[in-house]
């Protein structure tokens, strides 16, 4: 996001206007946080961050100073707001159902690209048997006991990591575990 000011006006004449030197500071004086940009020649104030922890209000004010006497100065709040949660995170292709395995033997499925339509950052859970494992971007079944026989359900939770609103979306697959 970026943020334009207009140029200051000084009430006296023959005052050149582009001979100010401008800043962005804290109003208590300070530096501005490094997620904060300015380019002071042409009152240009850039915020660029996908950090969520940044959100809340800053009080800022923007300097101009034609010479050590002619200073004015604008100060403003900026609220920094995390951005809307419109979607959970989801496989961009479709996922094998059902899948197979056999005891005493390795198997490997690869699971889809996974995105957040909010560019937002996720986690992915599995719920499942023990013998089932998510190792990126594989789900790895090793059943080595018989008594794994059957039909099983594994569960894949993709929720978005958002401060205001997490989103999920549950996907499941049917894994058959056979004996060979």
């Amino acid at each position: 996001m970026s943020i334009t000011f207009p140029p200051f006006k000084m009430l006296s004449e023959g005052c050149i206007y582009d001979k100010f030197k401008y800043e962005i500071q804290t109003v208590e004086g300070g530096f501005i946080s490094y997620f904060m940009s300015s380019r002071t020649e042409n009152l240009v104030f850039k915020i660029k961050t996908k950090e969520m922890s940044f959100a809340g209000n800053y009080s800022l004010k923007l300097i101009g100073s034609l010479n050590p006497y002619l200073i004015k100065e604008f100060p403003f709040t900026l609220s920094v707001i995390p951005s809307p949660n419109t979607a959970a995170p989801k496989f961009l292709g479709t996922l094998m159902s059902p899948i197979e395995a056999v005891v005493g033997q390795e198997s490997l499925y690869p699971l889809p690209f996974t995105k957040d339509p909010d560019g937002d950052p996720y986690f992915l859970e599995i719920i499942a048997p023990t013998f089932v494992k998510y190792s990126k971007p594989f789900l790895v079944v090793y059943s080595l006991d018989q008594s794994d026989l059957g039909t099983h359900k594994v569960v894949i939770n993709l929720t978005d990591i958002h401060p205001v609103m997490q989103r999920s979306r549950l996907y499941s697959i049917d894994l058959k575990v056979k004996l060979f």
